[in-house]
């Protein structure tokens, strides 16, 4: 049976205040809980990690995380580390389609640095991703949200008087099985071919 929106959206998360300036993250607490910021409220996706991965492909170090929810299904989160000096050559949405080797991604909704993506994987996949990129250094994305799940997180965040850009497609991938559930491409050929990091010189003389 399909569950409503409102339904849905009290299973998957939790909405608390906080005293804080104006702001949008995505983070990873206590390695257990998916947390979204906007603005002075938090969305919480409480979970525990099920799968722990690391990429070193220096100068970045990418930390990858499967996380079981509560209600049983599975999303994952990863974050990078870069070393000093180092930055993302890109936008954050050339950043992800190099990142998951995509035959196209499409901006859905953005709040402030946060995005919401639909990328298309060669094989035709579409995953429903949040991307948050604070500096030119730091990025985090969680992805594998179902299509309510999704559309009812981008419901509660977004201003009223807002649209999205692009039309959300409802026929998604939700992972099972947490081998199978990392999908990202992380690979040494972007350091050569996509030059995914650059040294802050180097940006500063384009």
């Amino acid at each position: 049976m399909k569950k409503s929106l409102s339904h849905l959206f009290i299973l998957i998360s939790s909405v608390v205040l906080f005293t804080g300036c104006v702001s949008t993250s995505l983070t990873l607490q206590d390695k257990k809980d998916i947390v979204l910021t906007y603005g002075d409220k938090q969305m919480v996706f409480h979970g525990d990690i099920v799968k722990e991965e690391y990429v070193d492909l220096s100068p970045g170090y990418i930390y990858q995380y499967v996380t079981r929810q509560e209600e049983g299904t599975l999303l994952v989160y990863e974050t990078t580390v870069l070393h000093e000096n180092y930055r993302y050559n890109h936008g954050t949405l050339r950043t992800m389609k190099i990142i998951f080797d995509a035959r196209r991604v499409e901006t859905i909704y953005t709040i402030r640095n946060m995005t919401f993506f639909q990328i298309e994987l060669k094989d035709g996949q579409i995953i429903n991703t949040i991307v948050q990129q604070s500096l030119d250094d730091q990025l985090a994305f969680a992805y594998g949200y179902a299509h309510e799940q999704f559309l009812a997180i981008m419901e509660e965040v977004k201003k009223p008087e807002d649209v999205y850009r692009k039309v959300l497609k409802p026929d998604v991938f939700v992972p099972e099985d947490p081998d199978k559930a990392i999908l990202s491409q992380w690979k040494p050929e972007m350091l050569i071919i996509d030059i995914i990091f650059a040294p802050v010189a180097r940006m500063m003389m384009h």
